[in-house]
Protein backbone atom coordinates (compact mmCIF):
# COMPACT_ATOMS: atom_id res chain seq x y z
CA UNK A 1 0.00 0.00 0.00
CA UNK A 2 1.29 3.42 -0.90
CA UNK A 3 -0.12 6.45 0.91
CA UNK A 4 0.27 9.86 -0.67
CA UNK A 5 -0.58 13.15 1.03
CA UNK A 6 -1.22 16.49 -0.62
CA UNK A 7 1.00 19.27 0.62
CA UNK A 8 -1.79 21.04 2.55
CA UNK A 9 -2.87 17.74 4.12
CA UNK A 10 -6.41 18.01 2.76
CA UNK A 11 -6.17 15.01 0.41
CA UNK A 12 -4.85 11.56 1.21
CA UNK A 13 -4.67 8.73 -1.27
CA UNK A 14 -3.93 5.05 -1.02
CA UNK A 15 -3.10 3.79 -4.47
CA UNK A 16 -3.80 0.13 -3.69
CA UNK A 17 -5.06 -1.49 -0.54
CA UNK A 18 -5.62 -5.10 0.44
CA UNK A 19 -6.86 -6.81 3.59
CA UNK A 20 -3.58 -6.14 5.40
CA UNK A 21 -4.05 -2.40 4.91
CA UNK A 22 -7.50 -2.03 6.50
CA UNK A 23 -6.12 -0.82 9.84
CA UNK A 24 -4.10 1.94 8.16
CA UNK A 25 -7.06 2.86 5.96
CA UNK A 26 -9.37 3.21 8.98
CA UNK A 27 -6.76 5.32 10.79
CA UNK A 28 -6.36 7.59 7.75
CA UNK A 29 -10.13 8.21 7.59
CA UNK A 30 -10.26 8.87 11.34
CA UNK A 31 -7.42 11.43 11.07
CA UNK A 32 -9.23 13.28 8.29
CA UNK A 33 -12.46 13.28 10.31
CA UNK A 34 -10.61 14.62 13.33
CA UNK A 35 -9.01 17.40 11.22
CA UNK A 36 -12.41 18.75 10.19
CA UNK A 37 -13.85 18.41 13.70
CA UNK A 38 -16.38 15.64 13.19
CA UNK A 39 -17.96 14.43 16.40
CA UNK A 40 -16.79 11.13 17.84
CA UNK A 41 -19.98 9.39 16.69
CA UNK A 42 -19.75 10.81 13.14
CA UNK A 43 -16.09 9.80 12.97
CA UNK A 44 -16.87 6.26 14.10
CA UNK A 45 -19.77 6.01 11.65
CA UNK A 46 -17.61 7.18 8.76
CA UNK A 47 -14.80 4.79 9.66
CA UNK A 48 -17.20 1.82 9.85
CA UNK A 49 -18.86 2.80 6.55
CA UNK A 50 -15.53 3.12 4.71
CA UNK A 51 -14.38 -0.18 6.21
CA UNK A 52 -17.51 -1.93 4.89
CA UNK A 53 -16.98 -0.54 1.40
CA UNK A 54 -13.26 -1.40 1.47
CA UNK A 55 -14.01 -4.96 2.56
CA UNK A 56 -16.36 -5.30 -0.41
CA UNK A 57 -13.59 -4.08 -2.72
CA UNK A 58 -11.24 -6.68 -1.25
CA UNK A 59 -13.79 -9.48 -1.39
CA UNK A 60 -14.95 -8.86 -4.95
CA UNK A 61 -11.91 -7.27 -6.60
CA UNK A 62 -8.89 -8.17 -4.48
CA UNK A 63 -8.52 -4.59 -3.23
CA UNK A 64 -8.85 -1.08 -4.52
CA UNK A 65 -7.79 2.51 -4.11
CA UNK A 66 -9.10 5.21 -1.83
CA UNK A 67 -9.00 9.00 -1.80
CA UNK A 68 -9.88 10.92 1.37
CA UNK A 69 -10.50 14.66 1.05
CA UNK A 70 -11.40 17.24 3.64
CA UNK A 71 -12.46 20.79 2.95
CA UNK A 72 -12.52 22.09 6.50
CA UNK A 73 -16.19 21.24 7.11
CA UNK A 74 -16.62 17.77 5.60
CA UNK A 75 -14.81 14.58 4.73
CA UNK A 76 -15.40 12.89 1.37
CA UNK A 77 -14.09 9.40 0.70
CA UNK A 78 -13.93 7.68 -2.68
CA UNK A 79 -13.28 3.93 -2.79
CA UNK A 80 -12.67 2.41 -6.23
CA UNK A 81 -12.10 -1.17 -7.27
CA UNK A 82 -11.52 -2.84 -10.62
CA UNK A 83 -13.71 -5.89 -10.16
CA UNK A 84 -16.72 -7.02 -12.20
CA UNK A 85 -19.08 -4.37 -10.80
CA UNK A 86 -22.28 -4.86 -8.85
CA UNK A 87 -24.74 -7.55 -9.98
CA UNK A 88 -26.66 -6.01 -12.86
CA UNK A 89 -24.77 -2.77 -12.06
CA UNK A 90 -27.60 -1.93 -9.68
CA UNK A 91 -26.52 1.23 -7.92
CA UNK A 92 -29.69 1.21 -5.80
CA UNK A 93 -28.49 -1.87 -3.94
CA UNK A 94 -27.56 0.22 -0.88
CA UNK A 95 -31.22 1.16 -0.43
CA UNK A 96 -32.47 -2.42 -0.09
CA UNK A 97 -32.58 -3.86 3.39
CA UNK A 98 -31.02 -7.33 3.38
CA UNK A 99 -33.15 -10.26 4.51
CA UNK A 100 -32.77 -11.06 8.19
CA UNK A 101 -31.38 -14.51 7.38
CA UNK A 102 -29.01 -13.27 4.64
CA UNK A 103 -25.41 -14.32 5.21
CA UNK A 104 -23.98 -11.28 3.41
CA UNK A 105 -25.10 -8.12 1.67
CA UNK A 106 -25.20 -5.67 4.55
CA UNK A 107 -22.05 -3.62 3.81
CA UNK A 108 -23.40 -1.04 1.36
CA UNK A 109 -26.76 -0.94 3.11
CA UNK A 110 -25.07 -0.21 6.44
CA UNK A 111 -22.66 2.33 4.92
CA UNK A 112 -25.59 4.19 3.38
CA UNK A 113 -27.23 4.54 6.77
CA UNK A 114 -24.07 5.67 8.54
CA UNK A 115 -23.09 8.51 6.17
CA UNK A 116 -24.71 11.73 5.10
CA UNK A 117 -24.46 10.69 1.46
CA UNK A 118 -23.37 7.61 -0.41
CA UNK A 119 -23.31 7.30 -4.17
CA UNK A 120 -22.34 4.34 -6.31
CA UNK A 121 -21.12 4.06 -9.89
CA UNK A 122 -20.85 0.51 -11.20
CA UNK A 123 -19.74 -0.84 -14.55
CA UNK A 124 -17.77 -3.69 -16.08
CA UNK A 125 -14.50 -1.97 -15.08
CA UNK A 126 -15.39 -1.82 -11.38
CA UNK A 127 -17.23 0.10 -8.70
CA UNK A 128 -16.70 3.54 -7.21
CA UNK A 129 -18.41 4.41 -3.95
CA UNK A 130 -18.39 7.98 -2.63
CA UNK A 131 -19.17 8.63 1.03
CA UNK A 132 -19.55 12.00 2.76
CA UNK A 133 -19.85 13.20 6.34
CA UNK A 134 -19.82 16.79 7.57
CA UNK A 135 -19.55 18.61 10.88
CA UNK A 136 -23.23 19.47 10.53
CA UNK A 137 -24.03 15.75 10.87
CA UNK A 138 -23.39 15.86 14.58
Amino acid sequence: MREMTRRDGSTLEISHFTVGDLHQLRAMVARAAHRVGLSRLSTENLVVAVNEVAVNAIQYAGGGSVVVEDDGDAVAVRVTDHGPGLPGHRVDIAEERPAVDAVSGRGLWLARRLCRTLSIVSGPAGVTVRLNMSRADG
